[in-house]
């Protein structure tokens, strides 16, 4: 069984740099009152490295209570360095050291507010409250939790008296009281340190917590699994240590305990990286189908669009590909998808929307939507089969990649619409825009990936190495982490594994998609080359990316809006 070592683990308490801060503030408001006295105590392995102590001239009169508490008076802090002098001594003093205080959010609160007044960007310190840390470990041993209670439970050899550098020292022998408190359950680590002050289910930590002790800190995926076998749930981790001990008493929802409480132990699966965590995640739900997940379990079956073969066709969501030359899109993930693109497409072009199965001289009852314009009407004779063919091909060509005409329409309608103050109705022709460039795009590339046969692709990551990746028809073969150097022999150990059988699911598509879009991807090879050349690519491109823009700028951009700039371009 795999056994962590510290450095596994995450940053040694040991080895880890503590600065202990206490302030002394005019007022409780961190955006009203201010500092008049700063102390930090820095000490690393129980050691003292340091101390920094200085009173600071707030800019304002120390109200008579705070005099009262403290001792600190308007003449004490008269001539007084102010806190634009003293914060840059204490940054430094506290540079890469995990900070440590007594009611931690008021000290850093009050650091933060006075740093963002002086253009100094906030703290990102790991911060560690001792407050916190004594609600877990001697809530039953003290009456509260105050600092003064603490120090005498602790026999600190310093009073806190609401001086900084005093009450900083005092926070130092309460800190190293509880550090050794924490030693019993397992924490070990700075990362264990501040997960444990969070956890709110201490019955639960002390339990279950052993369930993570053996998890290593890479990529993969974990199994909660029961007594008797049953995999309970399937989950992926960037960290699977950490990851997995999150559940132990930090996340209180109802489910969660649940699955705690029932779990015998967690299983594990580790990979070189995080996409192939989320692809095996998928497979594995997918055929365990385990009753705390909640997504992914139904595999959905696939359908295609398709023109039927009668004399005016129609748009027909079918289960299996059509045969032959017969142009569908597809797969398609569900029969709502399919619904929805077929409503943009029927919106655009005036196809005949009508079930009946027509010959060239049947005839019935014209629709509402013959009387607006927005069918050809071949049910009342109003084209023939020569003339709705164009409509036809049209259509077929949209199916096939080539969605100019669509997009032409529904922009032109958008616009009109927009420009009439017929805003609702604008909406709905831009949603039917989003619908068919999202879903005719991601059939493209899916298309691509799946007739493109081995693929394979790397991308830079930390420590100057590549990760790679190696898929077959839509398929994930495997990935690795490695030099420069070797990515050629890492991708043909990889492409002689085997792929599985059958269509790949959506799901796994769109992981591969997702990571092949990303950042300095480079294609090291790809058997039949990795494109899909369609007419009206470009203007699909184009729609696709304005839509998306203008959704990231506003949410749903306002329909006049969206009109505007998909016309202009």
């Amino acid at each position: 069984m795999f056994q962590p070592t510290l450095s596994d683990l995450g940053q040694p308490l040991a080895d880890t740099t503590f600065v202990v801060v206490d302030l002394e503030t005019t007022g409780g408001s961190p955006e009203r009152d201010r500092i008049t006295e700063i102390g930090a105590v820095k000490i690393l392995g129980g050691e003292l490295q340091g101390e920094l102590a200085s009173l600071v001239d707030p800019g304002r009169a120390v109200p008579t209570e705070i005099t009262v508490l403290t001792g600190i008076s308007d003449r004490m802090v008269e001539g007084r360095p102010p806190v634009s002098a003293v914060l840059p001594s204490f940054l430094e003093f506290a540079r890469g050291a995990a900070l440590v205080a007594h009611n931690a959010r008021f000290d850093v609160g009050f650091l933060n507010a006075e740093l963002s007044r002086l253009g100094y960007p906030r703290l990102d310190h790991p911060v560690v409250c001792t407050a916190q840390l004594a609600r877990r470990l001697v809530d039953d041993e003290v009456r509260n939790r105050r600092l003064g209670t603490l120090a005498r439970h602790f026999r600190s050899g310093t009073v806190p008296v609401h001086r900084a550098l005093a009450d900083a020292r005092a926070t130092v022998d309460v800190f190293h009281g509880l550090l050794e408190r924490a030693g019993t359950f397992g924490v070990v680590t700075l990362e264990d340190l501040i997960a444990f002050s969070r956890v709110r289910n201490m019955p639960v930590f002390t339990s279950r917590r052993q369930m993570a002790d053996d998890l290593p800190s890479t990529p993969g995926v974990y199994r909660f699994t029961s007594a008797s076998g049953e995999v309970l749930y399937v989950g992926k981790a960037t960290d699977l240590r950490a990851r997995v001990r999150q559940y132990f008493g930090t996340d209180t929802r109802r489910r969660v305990r649940q699955l705690v409480e029932e779990s015998a132990r967690v299983d594990h699966t580790t990979t070189p990286t995080a996409v192939e965590a989320e692809i095996i995640e998928a497979r594995e739900i997918r055929a365990a189908r385990p009753r705390f997940n909640r997504r992914g379990k139904r595999v959905a079956t696939p359908v295609w669009l398709a023109l039927t073969t009668d004399a005016y066709p129609r748009l027909s969501v079918v289960r299996t590909a059509p045969r032959g030359d017969r142009v569908a899109l597809g797969p398609l993930p569900s029969r709502q998808v399919a619904d929805d693109i077929a409503d943009a497409v029927c919106d655009a072009l005036p196809i005949r929307r009508c079930t009946t199965r027509m010959a060239a001289d049947t005839r019935f009852g014209a629709c509402a939507l013959a009387e607006m314009g927005r069918c050809l009407a071949p049910c009342v004779g109003g084209v023939d089969p020569d003339g709705y063919a164009v409509t036809a091909d049209a259509v077929a060509a949209v199916l096939g990649g080539d969605v100019t005409p669509a997009l032409e329409a529904l922009r032109r309608r958008m616009a009109a619409r927009a420009a009439d103050g017929r805003f609702e109705e604008a909406a709905q022709a831009r949603d039917r825009l989003d619908v068919l460039t999202g879903w005719v795009t991601r059939s493209r590339r899916d298309l691509a990936l799946r007739t493109a046969g081995t693929v394979a692709a790397s991308r830079p990551v930390v420590g100057g190495r590549r990760e790679v990746l190696v898929q077959r028809a839509g398929w994930l073969l495997g990935t690795a982490v490695t030099d420069p150097g070797d990515v050629g022999a890492a991708v043909a150990d990889l492409a002689a594994r085997p792929s599985p059988e059958g269509t790949a699911p959506p799901d796994e598509l769109a992981i591969l998609q997702r990571w092949l879009a990303g950042a300095a991807v480079r294609v090291e090879q790809a058997d039949e080359g990795l494109a899909w050349p369609v007419a009206g690519g470009a203007d699909l491109e184009r729609t696709r990316r304005q839509l998306t823009a203008a959704k990231a700028r506003t949410g749903r951009p306002a329909p006049h809006l969206a009109a505007k700039r998909l016309v202009r371009g």
